[in-house]
């Protein structure tokens, strides 16, 4: 399998003596002479945290006084609003992503012996999930351009042993699904959108950029709601997971 990798790798060597240089593929970069330079974070939490400090707060508070800490009516209210705001007709939510995928995947009888197509180009539980239930995960290289599964190396990658097709909405950036549900339909593959990383996002398709929404539904809800009996999640999930014996 071919390896995209679209970047460029710095290197801060330390040597012996006291100097310090610095390469970048194999090019001496010469010092600044700026030593106290204010660090940027990676990712700024704490801002993002201040914005909603407020709102998170009440909620909080709210769920604490009610003492409803695993479904209630906070739960099915974010449901409803979900699934309204997504343009589904159910919404359907478990403790995380992983366990999401896990239960998609037990409701479609995947098991040992199994493969399910999916991308390395994700966080690991995309492949945890597939391990969970037996089978074994075929990986995709993908597009250059998107960093999701490519459609063009797709159907080379269909046998008899698949069973799914698990296509990652990554960073914001949707997979082509106008070009893998098509290929999906003709094998007869049902597709399970991990969206875990890409909730809620638009992207413009085409010449005339029309805005189509795209993993705008966390894992598992749509897809669930067409594919099994939603009362046996509904009221409440746990029962119907129970039953299941899915080990979390």
């Amino acid at each position: 399998m071919a390896i995209t990798s679209c970047a460029a790798v710095a290197i801060l060597l330390i040597l012996p003596s006291s100097s310090v240089k610095r390469q970048v593929c194999g090019a001496e970069i010469p010092e600044s002479g700026h030593t106290n330079m204010e660090p940027v974070s990676y990712l700024d939490l704490q801002g993002q945290y201040h914005a909603l400090r407020g709102e998170v707060l009440t909620a909080l508070e709210q769920i604490c006084e009610s003492t409803k800490f695993a479904q209630g009516p906070a739960t099915a209210d974010f449901e409803t609003k979900f699934a309204a705001y997504c343009g589904v007709d159910h919404c359907v939510s478990l403790n995380s992503g992983t366990s999401a995928l896990h239960l998609a995947l037990r409701c479609l009888d995947v098991g040992p012996g199994d493969e399910v197509v999916t991308v390395s180009m994700s966080f690991i539980a995309t492949a945890w999930a597939i391990s969970y239930v037996g089978a074994t995960p075929v990986f995709v290289d993908i597009d250059p351009v998107r960093r999701t599964l490519d459609p063009d190396r797709l159907e080379a990658a269909i046998t008899p042993k698949r069973k799914a097709i698990i296509p990652v909405h990554l960073f914001g950036m949707p997979a082509d699904m106008d070009r893998i549900n098509p290929i999906a339909e003709r094998h007869g593959l049902p597709v399970i959108e991990d969206a875990a990383r890409a909730r809620l996002v638009y992207l413009c398709f085409g010449l005339k950029r029309e805005k189509k929404r795209r993993s705008c539904s966390p894992p598992l809800s749509d897809w669930l709601a067409r594919t099994v009996d939603v009362n046996r999640l509904r009221d409440p999930v746990s029962s119907f997971v129970q039953s299941q014996h899915i080990p979390w």
